[in-house]
């Protein structure tokens, strides 16, 4: 590629597409050369190990951007330029509900233009902060699948952690206790050695 892509460029390397998130410089041959730090298209950051820096001379195509939410998608794709309430600097979607010690966010964000520039840069926000969209990401039928998987893990993981916390609210150390108890080998008899017929 002969320009270096802005954030929120969805490139194509290997069959696979991905969304920039920030800029690198990365050894490329004999040289240094621009890179680009992307997380994977559609779901966007998902945690450390889906960030992945790749040289430009890797990308294969710049997919060309197409109209997202106006046109009745029902969350700002990755990529989106956004305008937090209360906020003069503008973030950048880059991925979905991450989960934090509060609960759930609807996005996860980086600073725009600069990116991920380190690790603690990220954002967590709701929908309802976002003030402005100033662009819009990439939006097809990939990112709607991609979410609607990203929605049915939150669905499935809430409904474990809501357990887990009725559990951990059930437990007075009179029940800590008695379960101790049940499964404690201490509870079981002396003799370890079983009974078999000979």
């Amino acid at each position: 590629m002969e320009s270096v892509q802005p954030l929120g460029s969805v490139l194509q390397v290997d069959g696979r597409r991905y969304v920039v998130v920030g800029h690198r410089l990365v050894r490329d041959g004999d040289g240094v050369a621009t890179g680009y730090l992307t997380v994977p298209y559609p779901l966007g950051f998902v945690g450390a190990e889906s960030l992945q820096v790749l040289p430009a001379s890797a990308v294969e195509a710049v997919v060309a951007s197409v109209p997202g939410a106006a046109d009745g998608a029902p969350v700002l794709p990755v990529g989106s330029v956004v305008r937090l309430q209360g906020a003069e600097a503008l973030v950048m979607v880059a991925g979905y509900e991450p989960l934090l010690d509060s609960g759930w966010a609807d996005y996860l964000g980086v600073p725009y233009p600069m990116g991920l520039v380190q690790e603690d840069a990220a954002v967590a926000f709701d929908a309802s902060a976002v003030d402005e969209v100033v662009q819009r990401g990439l939006w097809d039928s990939e990112a709607e699948a991609g979410l609607a998987a990203v929605r049915r893990f939150r669905a499935a993981t809430s409904d474990t952690l809501r357990r887990v916390e009725e559990l951990t609210a059930s437990l007075t150390p009179s029940r800590v206790d008695e379960l101790r108890m049940q499964y404690s080998f201490d509870a079981l008899d002396d003799d370890p050695e079983p009974d078999f017929p000979m």
